[in-house]
Formats: C-alpha cells, structure tokens, sequence
C-alpha cells in the first residue's frame, strides 16, 4: 500500500486525490473538519502515482533566487472591489484577455469555499475578496491539466499548499501557467466555518446568511460583514456585539 504524509504534515492539498487515476482516494474530514486523504484498499493497485505527487513526500524542486523580485501594486479598476488592493484582479485580467481560465476560492450557495473556474472577466467577483477557510480542490488540478494540454493559459490563485499541491502534482512546470499564492499563517477548517455561520444566523432568528465578506473592499482593513436573506447588510463587530445596518 501506498504510504501517504503523516496527517500532522498534510495540508489537505488533494494531489494525491487527483493524481490517482482509480478513485482509490477520498478526501475525508476528521473530527476538527480537516480534510486528509484515505485510501481505498479494494481500489488500489499500489501505482503510488500519489505518493509521487505528494509535495511532503516528494516535494517539487524550487529554483532559488539570491536576489528575488519583488513589487508594491495596486489595480485602479479594482481597488475598491477587491480586499487587497486587486492585484488578484489584475493578472486575472491579463490571462482572460488571452482567452485563458482563471482558477480560485469562491463561496457555493451555502457559503461553503470551493475552487471553481472562470473564463470571463463577467465572472470575475466570484473569486475576488478574502476566504479565511480551507477550500476544497475537487478535482480542479485535473481540469488544468487538461487545459494546459489544449494550450491554454491558465491561472491558478490559492494558498502556498495548493501552489505545491498543484506543481507536485503536474510533475513539470508549464509556460503558459500562472501561480499566484498568498501569505498564509494557516486556515480554519469549513467545520468551524459552518458553525461560525449557525451561530451568526442565530443572532438574526435564524435567517440564512446570503453573503460574507471577511475584510471591508473600499479600503484597508477587516472590518467583516454579512447579508442576511439577501437584504440587509450587517456590518460586525464581534467583539463589542455591535450590529450595524448599513
């Protein structure tokens, strides 16, 4: 049998999940709401394709720069759509002019995070905005694979464990794929996402919670806000228990 990152190590980046080619992986969360691989005993033919492209196990090589580039931007048509700036929203745009797909973290109806695909700058507001939550793969490395193999350009946002997940996966580096990661301190699990969500809901008679942004996107600054039933705005403060209309 395969032998798979020690869940201490695994960041619940689905390489392995998408590398095997027998469905013999699932992502399965544990009791914190963490997703880890789980193999399949009855479905494995110990390939250990997964093993190979784990980047814990097998991690991508990385050419080391003395001297790295570095740049300080904003996006003047997207500054106040965005939480950071729209740096994001930028080299988004530049790969859909291309005709390109552009791949990130997006709320599904429920506010659960997942990662989707988007090929019009239409689109776009679906991923823009910060999620402090894990989101879910699927099989998005797949899908890009498969784009890069039609020759087009690809971009993929996520967190510096995706980025690996993804270069492990893909096993060479590609001219026409654009990675972008962020500075990540760590994410909580869609567990406590969902529960956060059922307690907020709470405080409004248990009225659904259409819509989250978690940092304010006309300035700098946290500053969260919830739609309630697709209405009202809320603007929260949790810590002083202060509920604002806008």
């Amino acid at each position: 049998m395969p032998t798979l990152a020690k869940s201490i190590d695994c960041t619940g980046c689905s390489a392995c999940y998408n590398a095997c080619l027998h469905k013999a992986i699932n992502m399965v969360a544990d009791k914190e709401g963490f997703i880890y691989p789980q193999i399949s005993k009855d479905k494995c033919v110990e390939c250990k394709l997964c093993e190979r492209s784990c980047p814990v196990i097998t991690p991508p090589a990385v050419e080391q720069y003395e001297k790295p580039k570095a740049f300080a931007l904003w996006s003047n048509p997207d500054r106040t759509l965005s939480s950071s700036g729209g740096a994001f929203s930028a080299f988004a745009r530049l790969i859909l002019d291309k005709g390109g797909v552009v791949l990130g973290a997006s709320f599904d109806e429920n506010l659960h995070v997942k990662h989707i695909e988007i090929d019009s700058v239409e689109n776009l507001d679906r991923l823009r905005g910060s999620k402090y939550v894990q989101s879910n793969i699927g099989d998005v490395y797949q899908s890009i694979k498969k784009l890069l193999k039609q020759d087009k350009y690809v971009l993929f946002c996520g967190t510096p464990c995706q980025v690996a997940g993804l270069r492990a996966y893909l096993h060479k580096d590609f001219e026409k794929l654009l990675l972008l990661d962020l500075a990540c301190h760590g994410v909580p699990s869609e567990a406590v996402w969902q529960s956060y969500l059922s307690k907020l809901s709470a405080k409004f008679s248990n009225k659904k919670i259409s819509h989250y942004d978690f940092r304010r996107r006309n300035g700098w600054g946290f500053q969260p806000s919830a739609c309630i039933d697709n209405k009202k705005k809320i603007t929260l403060w949790d810590r002083l228990s202060l509920y604002v209309c806008i």
